[in-house]
């Protein structure tokens, strides 16, 4: 999707469960603190063809929303218990319309989460971020694509750094003959 969010309106979720619906512009809809984006939440962009939701998902949880016509999913986790392995499952498999999902992690207490994100198609951009840099950066992402099966599947992963002392964990792409790592910003 063309990236020219926030021409349309911008629709903030609860913690209840939420179904709203967009409008004909490019929406930005906002889960400003982890739990308003649930898995009892449907949420629809409508049809603006550059509609996105940012939303704060706590790392030792399952998220499954319903998401349709959001073209940018923008993930901001939050380290739910300091010092532990937490486990994030970011579940898109009832999400319809995704073009690019961007996951931002969150520092750590010494102790690297595990983010998985699954149930999108190798045609969906993934991106892996760094929040802003700093200490215990070092989460690690799991990719599940749907519907790769064979001895030719191919994806791309970009991972986004903001500063030039990054480090990410590891990055696994389930089922993916040839996968290709693009190294965008501060450490390439």
């Amino acid at each position: 999707a063309k990236e020219d969010f926030g021409t349309g309106s911008s629709i903030t979720l609860t913690s209840s469960a939420d179904t709203k619906t967009g409008t004909t512009d490019n929406d930005i809809f906002y889960a400003l603190n982890s739990g308003d984006l649930g898995s009892s939440d449907v949420i629809d962009g409508g049809a603006g063809g550059a509609d996105k939701i940012i939303a704060k998902v706590a790392q030792a949880t399952t998220n499954r929303p319903v998401l349709k016509n959001l073209e940018y999913v923008n993930y901001e986790t939050v380290d739910a218990n300091n010092n532990s392995a937490d486990s994030l499952t970011l579940n898109l498999d009832q999400s319809t319309g995704v073009e690019t999902v961007d996951v931002e992690t969150a520092g750590h207490g010494g102790t690297a989460d595990t983010i998985t994100l699954q149930g999108i198609s190798t045609d969906v951009a993934v991106k892996f971020t760094d929040d802003t840099g700093g200490a215990n950066r070092s989460n690690n992402l799991t990719v599940t694509y749907d519907a790769v099966t064979g001895t030719a599947d191919s994806a791309t992963i970009v991972l986004n750094s903001t500063s030039a002392a990054a480090t990410f964990g590891t990055v696994t792409a389930a089922g993916i003959e040839t996968l290709t790592v693009n190294s965008n910003g501060g450490a390439d």
